[in-house]
């Protein structure tokens, strides 16, 4: 604790880099986020089971399609009677960057955050009611998610079981780190995969994957490897080459100009 802030530490974070099978570079990513999140868990936990499902409306006072038609006060309400222990959050649609005129209600508790996940256990009966201020019309669509706990923990303990070590982090650019793996697998980095990157691999430099056009992934054989990323900014060395040739162009001219 310092002042009036409060410091966590988080035992279920995840790692910037575990094994898993090359399955996971198959899935067609969509425009459905939650769907995503689904299938690429799915694929981590050798699990066909869902780890977010949606809490169906009970009533609303909006009704969207093309336009919003508001019928007394904008409120949206849901019931639910959980069967099993989960997290539970509300998202709004990204079709405003209005963050203020709402207020989520859940068993009587008001939440000014849409996005803190409330943890219910199994027979809990959880009631939710969102109410809006604004007048804009694609503020009217929200969704009310569960996350389930234990599959959360199972992601947590695969990518716990398969995760780098012994991170040697010397800066954002250049840094270490070991990995053991069981068998062949694809090592699932969240690091961006941009061009300026450099990866070895055992001292031996190695062409990376992108995965999802996005993220990092090394394949590796089955064993214990050292890895090694280091970061050069794109037209890095071009810019240094000009700057010093202009230096020198700047010597020379200024000797020059003495001797004159």
């Amino acid at each position: 604790t310092i002042n009036d802030y409060k410091i966590y530490q988080n035992n279920d974070v995840s790692s910037i880099g575990f094994i898993t099978n090359n399955d996971i570079t198959k899935l067609k990513l969509t425009d459905d986020y939650i769907n995503n999140i689904n299938e690429l868990v799915k694929v981590i936990n050798h699990s066909e089971d869902n780890i977010i499902k949606e809490i169906p409306i009970k009533y609303t006072t909006v009704s969207c399609s093309n336009i919003c038609i508001i019928n007394g006060s904008p409120e949206f309400n849901y019931e639910y009677t959980s069967d099993n222990k989960y997290f539970l959050f509300v998202h709004k649609n990204k079709t405003s960057n209005d963050k203020s005129n709402y207020q989520i209600t859940i068993n009587d508790k008001t939440f000014t955050d849409y996005k803190i996940p409330y943890l219910i256990d199994n027979k809990d009966h959880v009631t939710i009611k969102i109410t809006t201020k604004t007048s804009e019309s694609n503020n009217y669509k929200y969704h009310a998610y569960l996350v389930s706990y234990d599959e959360y923990q199972k992601l947590i303990q695969n990518i716990n079981k398969n995760k780098i070590n012994n991170i040697n982090y010397i800066n954002d650019s250049n840094f270490t780190f070991n990995i053991d793996t069981q068998n062949d697998g694809l090592l699932f980095t969240t690091i961006a995969a941009d061009d300026g990157w450099k990866v070895y691999v055992d001292n031996e430099k190695f062409d990376f994957i992108k995965i999802y056009d996005g993220l990092i992934g090394i394949n590796l054989h089955k064993g214990t490897h050292q890895i090694k990323f280091t970061y050069t900014p794109k037209g890095f060395k071009e810019g240094a080459i000009i700057s010093v040739i202009s230096l020198l162009i700047s010597i020379v001219y200024l000797k020059k100009e003495k001797n004159n």
